[in-house]
């Protein structure tokens, strides 16, 4: 009983390190808003990106951990923290007056 207590205790406390990881790894790549046709954003690995909208592009260093994406230009001296999550290809950003915007990777 005591070996099967064990068992279960790792196989949870795993199961929340896990839980508790799942972060920023889902967001890499390339989003195409969904309300118009030419505004990006990219997420490296390395934590840059950059942000598109057709005539202009912003470059910045982003963050991501519990539902919260960090970006930050320190040139533009811009800085944002939106919620997000993903739900396969489609990525939603939230900022903090609750507005919303979809994208879908296409890369």
């Amino acid at each position: 009983m005591k070996k099967y207590i064990l068992v279960l205790a790792i196989v949870l406390v795993g199961a929340f390190l896990l839980v508790g990881c799942g972060g920023s790894d889902d967001i890499y790549g390339t989003w195409l808003r969904d309300s118009d046709s030419e505004t990006t954003y990219t997420f490296n690995e390395d934590g840059t990106g950059a942000f598109d909208i057709g005539f202009a592009v912003l470059d910045f260093d982003w963050t991501a951990s519990s539902g919260t994406l960090s970006i930050a230009n320190e040139e533009q001296n811009v800085t944002d923290s939106l919620d997000y999550s993903v739900d396969g290809d489609t990525l939603t950003l939230t900022n903090a007056a609750g507005e919303s915007e979809t994208y879908t990777r296409v890369e």
